[in-house]
């Protein structure tokens, strides 16, 4: 299928009163974005990049600045498909990026952050996730030459190294995997809050889980983890259960702590996709996995997903972002139809497990997922 031009907005330099000034980096990593021709099998906006940074009817750039261009920058962003936003500004001045996906929450977001030796993974990552990215450029500038880490949200690493327009090849065929290699269901409120049935034995199971879950995963980062999307910064797993008789499924709504769960902290959906739920607190964005799963696994009545990994259980191949319905098609490629128990390990995610009873989510042992989790095997 042929994909529309997309735009794409880089914002790098120094912006401040005094004019600021350009940044090597952003001029690197611009330059390598555009330039890239690896993925030319991909139609449309590849063939029609420059082979500079410069402002065209697809790539706008803003390498340094005054402050008020910086403004200009944050409104250009409602406009953009993609934008790399790595401006460096005093501690003083008012962060911007987390404006951006307010204005625009379709964009793929990509942020930086500065790092002389003072931050560690959990907070580059709670970095990212407080502004939304789908990916973060980690600039080491404690070393010379400085470093470059591209990660994600998630805490998987496809790049480390000194070579920035290396950096910026592996930022782009990222970013054309997330846009063009996943999919993603919309939601819709459709009716008034459905109250879930009092499953006590299931909500004594998840509260038991999330206080495991929470034991095993690195503290430092933990709570940042429970800011915005619950579907993938809560450390304490993501249930839902199909209520027997009806039907009607149940799942955990987005920024909750599951150790103290109960009835108040699930939504009401209706089966298959895209989402529909009843009431005014929306589900986890795994929802579409889940209801993927609850509709072709007819046995299975209640799931468990946590950012964990089970021992000895199976991988599946693909690096992919909380809720990208792939998810569901790998994990069915692996587990039969019939099935009355399952738990798969998500690559680079978490772990999902699937029961007939609420009891049997129980007797798993989980492991932590490195952190960060090496995968830059997928761009060498």
């Amino acid at each position: 299928m042929i994909q529309q031009h997309k735009k794409l907005l880089f914002i790098g330099g120094r912006f401040d009163n005094s004019g600021g000034r350009s940044s090597k980096i952003m001029r690197s990593i611009a330059k390598s974005i555009c330039m890239d021709k690896r993925l030319d099998d991909l139609p449309g906006w590849y063939d029609t990049w420059i082979t500079t940074p410069r402002d065209d009817a697809w790539t706008t750039t803003h390498n340094g600045g005054s402050l008020d261009a910086l403004e200009q920058a944050i409104i250009d962003t409602a406009d953009h498909d993609i934008v790399f936003w790595f401006p460096d500004v005093t501690n003083d001045i008012e962060k911007l990026a987390p404006r951006i996906k307010a204005r625009n929450p379709a964009c793929t977001l990509v942020t930086s952050k500065r790092n002389e030796g003072r931050y560690t993974i959990d907070d580059i990552i709670a970095h990212g996730l407080r502004n939304h990215a789908n990916l973060m450029l980690e600039i080491k500038t404690g070393t010379t030459p400085y470093r470059a880490r591209v990660l994600d949200p998630l805490g998987n690493l496809y790049y480390e190294g000194s070579d920035f327009e290396k950096a910026g090849t592996v930022l782009r065929r990222r970013t054309d995997d997330l846009m063009f290699r996943t999919t993603r269901s919309q939601s819709e409120c459709v009716g008034d809050e459905i109250p879930p049935p009092d499953d006590k034995e299931f909500y004594r199971v998840v509260r038991s889980s999330a206080d495991k879950f929470h034991g095993i995963i690195d503290g430092i980062a933990y709570k940042e983890r429970m800011i915005g999307n619950a579907s993938f910064r809560c450390a304490h797993g993501f249930p839902s259960m199909r209520e027997s008789g009806t039907g009607s499924i149940y799942v955990s709504r987005r920024n909750i702590d599951s150790r103290d769960i109960g009835v108040e902290g699930f939504v009401a959906c209706e089966p298959g996709i895209p989402v529909k739920y009843y009431g005014d607190a929306k589900p986890s964005v795994d929802t579409p996995i889940q209801l993927s799963l609850y509709e072709a696994l007819p046995k299975i009545n209640y799931m468990l997903h946590g950012h964990v990994y089970v021992q000895d259980a199976p991988y599946t191949t693909k690096v992919l972002p909380c809720g990208a319905i792939e998810e569901a098609r790998e994990i069915l490629a692996v587990v039969p139809s019939d099935t009355t128990r399952f738990a798969i390990n998500l690559a680079g995610h978490g772990c999902i497990i699937g029961s007939d009873s609420a009891a049997a989510l129980e007797g798993y042992r989980f492991v932590p997922r490195p952190m960060p989790e090496n995968q830059t095997r997928l761009y060498e």
